[in-house]
């Protein structure tokens, strides 16, 4: 087997249609003898062994420095079931972490792993019944799934096909946690994993409060974000209280939208373009704080070069999170997930690709503006991490904007430019300006939805179906491609006051 037979069911779209296939596979395979975990009480030892009841000495090596650490004993002892669970899993396609091109397809294969086997397993001291075993165990619909169609009654009485039994999240995300650090420890304690690359797994800063926190304020630490890699396995963490409903804020009419855009002063060109970028790829506030570009792709020049020449280099040579498809023949913005401390719960999706759809020459034209302020206010920093917006505020000037400094920006502007902004705008927020770029492709551009989803960064059509219900363009609507007035379109359905 190994890392490339992993990979062709891997790249099977549909989830469930994958584990369909890691069922099968583990259901034929003949094994002998799994992994197991040894504890003796009275010398309060533990390790992991192989199957020909070998140590398994990294698995072990691992255990103890936790133990050493001062994690309890307990604890080590769940972390000793979490590797036991990954190395089998390993062992069933005869794959060396060392040989996969890709760390992270290999965690979410381990995903679907879990969801086939049972939660618990027991820890023993005789260990016969795992040198005996001869099949993968897997739990009741691991066995059956595929071969046997399970059924329930749904609420009006009638049968339906029953799904596929999910398993508890927290206990995924607790597992996959575990292993992550184990991979960690391999690549950074055992020489012969030196060259694995962790940095496939996505991080995120968790702030950490301590005793000192009063006087030192908040720290903070980085961590593994394994919310994103359970999400990327087709699952995804939601709170109990947790609900999706249709839109029921106000939305800019086109108007409007171009009418705040229009008030900025062109002086402040890096909040004019922050704005622009709201309203034409429906970035959460977040995500636009947290764009970066390669600050080695611009030119040196770029204050004194001449105008055409200025937007052709940037064309071409600009790389970033903004920068242009080739491939598309347009320009793009990457939201990635990154280890920085910017990057925030608000920030709830993974990387996607976002094409712009309007007028290439005005985006071009404002990057070209944001650009050269961007060159003026990094000067006041020794160094640059790269991010597009730097705050202009006499305190922060030239450090990296944060998600809650745009909504600042917003109400200000709002309370500076009230008698030149002929609405009310005070019902609205910077996030306004994703359900503007929403509601205007699905009903006046006519998007696909698919497409539209995709672009918003929600988990599954459905999310954006629910959310937009009222702006789903119909057949009976003529005046489909207008831009002068939303309002009349849109506004109408959720009761919008003048």
């Amino acid at each position: 087997m190994g890392y490339n037979e992993l990979l062709k069911i891997m790249n099977r779209l549909d989830p469930l249609d994958r584990l369909l296939a890691f069922s099968r596979y583990y259901s034929s395979l003949k094994i002998n003898g799994l992994h197991y975990v040894y504890f003796d009480a009275k010398e309060n030892t533990l390790a992991i062994c192989n199957n020909n009841h070998t140590t398994h000495h990294l698995g072990t090596a691992f255990l103890i420095k936790n133990k050493f650490e001062g994690l309890e004993t307990n604890t080590v002892r769940s972390y000793a079931q979490d590797v036991k669970k990954f190395l089998d899993y390993l062992s069933f396609w005869e794959l060396d972490l060392r040989d996969a091109e890709n760390l992270r397809i290999v965690i979410v294969g381990f995903i679907d792993y879990l969801r086939l086997i049972p939660i618990k397993e027991k820890v023993v001291s005789s260990v016969l019944e795992w040198t005996l075993l001869k099949e993968v165990p897997l739990n009741e619909e691991g066995r059956t799934y595929g071969k046997v169609i399970q059924t329930s009654i749904n609420k009006f009485g009638s049968l339906e096909k029953a799904k596929f039994m999910e398993t508890s999240i927290s206990y995924l995300s607790k597992t996959v946690d575990t292993i992550l650090h184990f991979i960690e420890f391999l690549q950074k304690r055992s020489e012969s994993h030196v060259k694995l690359n962790i940095n496939v797994f996505p991080k995120k800063r968790k702030k950490v409060k301590s005793i000192l926190a009063g006087t030192l304020g908040e720290g903070s630490q980085s961590v593994y974000n394994v919310a994103s890699i359970i999400k990327e396995a087709g699952l995804e963490s939601k709170s109990s209280g947790e609900k999706i409903a249709p839109l029921i804020e106000e939305v800019f009419t086109i108007d409007e939208a171009n009418q705040f855009l229009s008030v900025i002063d062109r002086k402040h060109r890096q909040t004019r373009f922050l704005f622009y970028l709201l309203k034409h790829f429906g970035l959460r506030v977040s995500e636009a704080a947290n764009l970066q570009i390669d600050v080695d792709t611009l030119p040196k020049n770029l204050l004194t070069m001449e105008y055409f020449s200025a937007l052709e280099h940037l064309k071409e040579h600009l790389r970033g999170d903004i920068e242009f498809s080739n491939r598309l023949n347009k320009w793009v913005c990457y939201v990635k997930e990154r280890d920085n401390q910017r990057y925030d719960s608000q920030h709830k999706s993974g990387d996607r690709e976002i094409p712009l759809i309007f007028s290439s020459s005005e985006f071009l034209d404002m990057l070209l503006d944001a650009l050269k302020e961007r060159y003026l206010l990094a000067r006041n920093v020794q160094t640059d991490e790269g991010f597009l917006f730097l705050s202009n505020c006499n305190r922060t000037k030239g450090k990296p904007i944060t998600g809650s400094s745009v909504g600042q920006k917003f109400s200000y502007i709002v309370a500076k430019k009230q008698n030149e902004l002929k609405s009310d705008f005070t019902p609205f927020s910077p996030h306004t300006f994703r359900h503007f770029y929403a509601t205007y492709l699905l009903k006046v551009l006519r998007i696909d939805i698919s497409d539209v989803s995709r672009w918003l960064g929600h988990s599954s059509v459905e999310v954006t179906r629910t959310i937009y219900s009222h702006y789903l363009a119909t057949e009976e609507d003529n005046d489909y491609g207008t831009v002068s007035n939303m309002h009349q379109t849109l506004g109408n359905t959720i009761g919008r006051k003048e």
